[in-house]
Order: structure tokens, then sequence, then C-alpha cells
């Protein structure tokens, strides 16, 4: 990742913002990455103004088709990983211009962003060992569908892409040339003919994703979000609400700073992790009750008391010298990771500073757009 780090690093160079530079980076990431991010997929953001003391937050995740029913992968529960019903509406490339144009620095054009993943998807870059492991991994999956095989499978070799072989992605770079190049890449991309092509492709192959399911995308912007104080001094943590797990991340660090309050922990100290590990273990066992807030009304009163430093008190009380049996915790479940980025950039000019924090497959692509698409099993966590 070092070469797109500095590839992306020269739009900060360019006089672009944090938000600018992290939807390069992002765009890289779908490149190299794609089983991680892409435009098929989406993501959360957290955006931080230090002359401010502003945080606000976005919401560009996927979202599950209008004609999505909660019983749908009742009876075979592999169809909300693998396959075309599995796809849940694409919303990273909604989310990346919402930001741009409400965010943005103003000072480096759209198509700037697209530069370094489009020279990396045309001109080819070494495979990751990650990704490398991945191909390794899912390789009958991969040669089962003819559209993974068709950019996964080296036809010089006849085998998945290992480490440190060079892939390209010639047709998803020509995707990205023509977002960066459009005036409305979201018109584009939810309402023209690259919408005709995504929700047909989808449609034919028994898909439930249609032109209605991306025309009324809509990235939501939260200007009040979570905030999580009482902590050790004046620090407070915010981030979004449900359907990101912030508020459960934040719990685990409030429950270690009750522990830690005056700031020194010896690190070769085994009782640091064996709290560490029992406070993952409360606030992931509440994890399967949270739910979109806008939707799940229970979510939002536990949501309030998580936040709370009444509730921190609360957890640190239980945590025992010894682990406990799981339902002690309350249950939970584990599930696999999301990609996270940072960007942080300080605009000498206005001396401000603004941070902001991304939390971005089902096993397919588009054939004539070439994107890889995240998949509802996440709606089930």
């Amino acid at each position: 990742m070092q070469k797109q780090t500095a590839q992306t690093w020269d739009v900060l160079i360019d006089g672009g913002n944090a938000v600018d530079s992290m939807i390069a980076t992002l765009l890289c990431i779908g490149v190299v990455n794609p089983q991680s991010s892409g435009l098929g997929g989406g993501f959360l953001m957290t955006l931080f103004n230090a002359s401010t003391g502003r945080c606000q937050t976005i919401n560009a995740r996927e979202t599950a088709p209008l004609a999505a029913t909660e019983d749908m992968f009742k009876n075979d529960s592999s169809q909300s990983v693998y396959g075309y019903r599995a796809i849940a509406t694409p919303s990273e490339l909604h989310g990346f211009w919402t930001v741009f144009k409400k965010f943005g620095s103003g000072k480096v054009k759209w198509a700037r962003l697209f530069d370094p993943s489009i020279k990396l998807a045309m001109n080819g870059f070494p495979v990751s060992s990650n990704l490398a492991q991945q191909l390794s991994d899912k390789e009958s999956l991969i040669r089962a569908e003819p559209t993974m095989t068709e950019i996964f499978i080296d036809r010089a070799t006849g085998r998945v892409y290992e480490e440190g072989d060079i892939m390209k992605r010639e047709r998803y770079g020509f995707t990205l040339q023509l977002l960066a190049n459009a005036s409305d890449p979201v018109d584009l991309f939810y309402k023209g003919g690259m919408a005709q092509t995504i929700a047909g492709e989808i449609t034919d192959n028994g898909g439930i994703i249609d032109s209605k399911d991306l025309a009324s995308y809509e990235t939501l912007i939260d200007d009040i979000p979570l905030i999580a104080s009482g902590l050790s001094g004046d620090l407070e943590m915010c981030g979004p609400p449900p359907p990101s797990s912030f508020v459960i991340t934040q719990s685990i660090i409030a429950v270690m700073a009750e522990f830690y309050r005056a700031g020194k922990v010896n690190l070769n100290d085994p009782l640091v992790y064996h709290r560490l590990i029992e406070a993952e273990k409360f606030a992931y066992a509440q994890r399967t009750k949270l739910g979109d807030v806008r939707f799940v009304e229970s979510a939002k009163a536990l949501v309030a008391n998580m936040s709370t430093p009444k509730y921190t008190k609360w957890i640190a009380s239980m945590i025992k010298e010894t682990a406990q049996p799981q339902e002690y915790y309350l249950g939970g479940m584990t599930t696999q990771g999301l990609v996270h980025g940072e960007s942080l950039a300080f605009d000498f000019h206005r001396n401000r500073r603004l941070k902001c924090v991304l939390i971005p497959n089902a096993k397919l692509q588009d054939p004539s757009i070439y994107l890889m698409f995240r998949f509802l099993d996440l709606f089930d966590m």
C-alpha cells in the first residue's frame, strides 16, 4: 500500500483536505483489495473539525432492496452470502459524491481523486498477501463463476493470482474513468446508463435489486452523532449510530478508561488484557440487539444506555478476575472484519483540521461494469 498511500498523499499536496484524500485512498483500496472495499459496497464516515469542535457522521452503507423480506433466506442461508439474491444496493459512489460536494476542499477536482486508482487498475499492481489468501480460500467459488474467473485467474498460469503477482483490472478502470469524467456521477451510476446495466444484470440472474432501489438511494448526514463522555479529563468520543458499531467500540474504551483513569497502564500486566477481553465480550454481546435506529425502536434505548457513564461503571463492576461462561455476557456472535481507513489533514491557510474515519462482497461482479457487490448477510448481525 506504500505506493497507493504516496499517490493519495499527493491529493493533499495539491490542496485537498482529509475528505478528498480519504476518497482517493478508498478508491485505490477498491482496486487493490476488492474483497474489502469497492464501488459495489458502502461505508460509514466520521468527520471532526478541530477548530469548531464539531463532529458529523455519514451513513453511506448499503441498503436492502425494496423487495427484500425478513425470511427470504430462511431455507437457504448461503443465499445471503453467495449469488445475485445476496446483493445489497451499492452505495459507495453516492457517499463519495455527497461528502466531496459538502465537505471537500473545493480545491481539487473530482476527477483528480480517481487518477491513482485508474492508474493502478490499468497498469497493474502487486497482489497483497491478504488478497492472495482470499483468492486461494475461495478458488472453487471463483472458478464456478465466469465473471470472477476472468478477473482472478491468471491466464498465463491458469491459477488464481498469488502474492506478488501483477494483476490488472482494466474494465474496472474504465468504469472509474467514466465516473471520474461525469458531470454528475451519481446520476450516471444510480439513474443513468450504469444503473440500467446494474439492475438488468442482477434481475436477469435472479436478484431482486431493480432501478428503483438504485434511484431511491440516499446518503445520510447526521449533524448530531453519538457523543460518549465520561473519559479521563475532558475527552469525548463521537461516532455514527447503528448500523455503525461505534456504540460497541466506545463501550470497550470507556470500560477500560474506568479501570485506568490515572492514565498509567503497565502493558506487561496480564490483567490489562484480561479486562480488555472481558470488556469486549460484554460489548459484543449487545451487537445482535442493535439495528438501524430509524427502523428498530428498541435499538435507540440500548444505544442511549450503552453510552452513559452509569452503564460503563456497571460493566466494569461485572468484570471478574476469571472468564465466565458465555451466558454471563448475554450471548454474542463473531463476524468477518471490514476495512478501516483514517485521514488527518491540516489546512495551513485556515488553521483548520479535519479528520475523517471510515468504518467500508457477494462473490459476484457485474460483467459490464465490473463491480463487486456487498452481501445482505450483514443485515442479519
